[in-house]
Parts: structure tokens; C-alpha cells; sequence
């Protein structure tokens, strides 16, 4: 009985994972039963190749809830076009703000590519906003 409740404890548990990638970082949220997941940022290109990649498959990640862009720096964000291509996004979230990074400027266009689509982020949003 105890081992039945334990597991239904953290069926409803989040996990969150930061992974630093040199001069940059992800995030990644996993949960609670494998839906509505959340990656924040990846990382520059290798970064993102031989370390957030290998991470997200050893979890059975094969695509993404929502993908979210903070920066234009390319050490955030530079490894964006490799974690479409090998784990679509349901959603990207970005910046409303104009941007002056090109890369930052090409990635959000993939990210509207997506099934969900680009969602803007502006100050005083909230969650109930994106759901309307």
C-alpha cells in the first residue's frame, strides 16, 4: 500500500534538469506523464549536438511540447535549428521584442513552421492568455 501511494505521489511531480553548455545552458522540464513538457534554450550547435541531444533521447524525448527562445545570443540559442530538426516543437514561445541576433530572427520562422505554431511573449502575459 505504501509503494502504491508513493508511486502515485510522483506521477504528478515535475523534474527539472539545467544543463550548463559552456558558455551557454538549457533548461529542461520534464512533466508529470510525459505531456506538456519544456526545453529553454539549448545551447550553441555542439553544445547542443553532443550534449542536450544525447540528453533528451536517454529520457524517450522524441518531440517537444514547447521550445522557448530567451536571447538572441547565439550561445543560448545557436544549437535552435538542430532541436527542430530532431525534436519538433508543438509550440515555440519567443520574444515579441525585435531582435537584432539574425539567428534569433531565423529560428522563430522554423519555430512557426510548427503544428502549434510561434506564440509571442509580451510583458503581463500569463498562462490563460496563451490559451484563448
Amino acid at each position: 500500500m505504501v509503494w502504491v501511494g508513493d508511486l502515485l505521489r510522483e506521477r504528478h511531480k515535475s523534474h527539472w534538469t539545467v544543463l550548463p553548455l559552456g558558455s551557454g545552458h538549457a533548461i529542461y522540464c520534464a512533466a508529470s506523464s510525459h505531456s506538456g513538457d519544456l526545453l529553454v534554450d539549448c545551447g550553441n550547435e555542439s553544445a547542443t549536438d553532443y550534449v542536450l541531444k544525447p540528453f533528451l533521447r536517454s529520457r524517450g524525448v522524441n518531440r517537444l511540447d514547447n521550445f522557448v527562445l530567451t536571447t538572441g545570443d547565439s550561445r543560448y540559442i545557436g544549437g535552435a535549428e538542430l532541436v527542430l530538426k530532431n525534436f519538433p516543437a508543438h509550440r515555440g514561445l519567443a520574444s515579441s521584442v525585435r531582435q537584432r541576433s539574425q539567428k534569433y530572427r531565423q529560428i522563430p520562422g522554423g519555430v512557426a513552421a510548427t503544428p502549434g505554431g510561434r506564440w509571442p511573449i509580451n510583458a503581463d502575459d500569463s498562462r490563460e492568455a496563451g490559451k484563448k
